[in-house]
């Protein structure tokens, strides 16, 4: 009897010797998979971080070329003894697209740039951008006036012409189906010149 009952016993040892390394393998794999999982969330943390980061230089980058762009024609304006001439190119000057919102795109509309009021990130200005002051301070209102007087005074361009000129020039952009665009009613042209761009007779 003693030979049977020690054959069992030997027997079921070696029947559970492959469900422990079966039973410790599996809890290997359980905690490596945990590993790489925390190990994979903090790379995509990193990651985003880094986006994050890229997003905001890449704006700020942006906001100074335009700034510098625009203070570069306020000095040439200035040093042409501040003629229409040269103020109207600083007042016409679209400066390039700026991602505002840092989401990838420029047809977004925004209200932070200017202090409260609606502004397209596809249609910014110069005298939104950078101060000017060459006998006047070229803000937009400002600088319509000054834009009309060119046309209508030193170009002999007729009223109505230059207005369909102003109007052609100052394109407040392509965010009126944005989120946060509404009814338009706190845009800069709404805001500045009542949702009306128009030169009036010399």
């Amino acid at each position: 009897m003693m030979p049977i009952f020690k054959n069992r016993k030997m027997y079921r040892k070696g029947t559970e010797k492959p469900i422990e390394i079966f039973v410790a393998l599996f809890i290997i794999l359980a905690v490596s998979m945990v590993m790489l999982k925390m190990f994979q969330g903090q790379i995509q943390g990193k990651k985003d971080e880094l986006k994050a980061i890229e997003s905001e230089d890449a704006l700020r980058q942006g906001k100074e070329d335009a700034k510098t762009e625009c203070r570069s024609l306020c000095s040439e304006a200035s040093s042409n003894e501040c003629s229409e001439k040269f103020l109207a190119r600083f007042c016409i000057k679209k400066v390039e697209e700026i991602d505002l919102n840092r989401n990838l795109g420029t047809s977004d509309y925004d209200e932070e740039f200017l202090g409260g009021i609606g502004i397209c990130e596809d249609g910014i200005y110069c005298p939104q951008v950078e101060e000017c002051t060459c006998g006047k301070v070229l803000d937009m209102k400002e600088c319509a006036k000054l834009l009309c007087s060119y046309w209508q005074v030193d170009q002999n361009i007729p009223n109505a012409e230059a207005t369909a000129m102003l109007v052609k020039a100052y394109n407040v952009g392509s965010c009126a189906s944005a989120e946060g665009y509404g009814d338009g009613s706190n845009m800069w042209l709404q805001r500045q010149f009542s949702g009306t761009l128009a030169c009036t007779a010399p």
